[in-house]
């Protein structure tokens, strides 16, 4: 197998395992089921992923990036004359907009909380990236939300729970409404 190869085949069991655990969350989906999703050997599985925790945190991170980086190019429309109600408003919907990446963010978070410690770490960290880039925009439109962790806190508990009542088919609270009433 070459190196090009190789690489395929762990990017398909990668792409793979995300489908799945989106579609049947982490516990619900075996790494038999994820290699013949990918259609790679278990032994071509296990070679990469020796056990299930290092995909899904792999799963977690390449997820959590994607996540970032819509938020850099979110960063990058921000302007010090934007209204800080509608640029995070708009934020909300760039990150709740793919229902198959809001399944898989429920789904890793729902591991992480069933006591999965390296994924919760994982998760706080980026998290953590993700405020930065919310301090960032502050500053840009002169809002007070770097001066408060609490506030970015708020921002991502908001944004869980959109994720999470968009999934069970609750009836949608308007964001923007959201927002006015933890950034007043």
């Amino acid at each position: 197998m070459t190196i090009r190869e190789r690489d395929d085949a762990k990017q398909r069991i990668q792409e793979s395992a995300a489908q799945l655990f989106a579609e049947g969350g982490v516990h619900g989906t075996g790494l038999a089921e994820i290699s013949q999703h990918a259609e790679v050997s278990k032994g071509t599985l296990y070679y990469h992923y020796t056990t299930k925790d290092a995909l899904v945190f792999d799963v977690c991170e390449i997820h959590m990036s994607h996540m970032i980086n819509k938020m850099y190019a979110w960063l990058s429309t921000v302007r010090d004359d934007s209204n800080s109600n509608d640029a995070f408003t708009e934020l909300i919907e760039i990150l709740t907009d793919d229902v198959f990446h809001v399944k898989l963010h429920m789904a890793l978070c729902a591991e992480a909380a069933l006591g999965q410690f390296e994924l919760q770490q994982l998760i706080r960290t980026k998290y953590g990236e993700m405020g930065l880039l919310l301090d960032i925009a502050s500053l840009r439109m002169d809002v007070k939300l770097h001066e408060s962790p609490h506030l970015k806190q708020m921002f991502f508990m908001a944004l869980d729970g959109l994720m999470l009542h968009s999934l069970m088919g609750m009836e949608a609270i308007d964001s923007r409404f959201l927002l006015e009433r933890i950034y007043k």
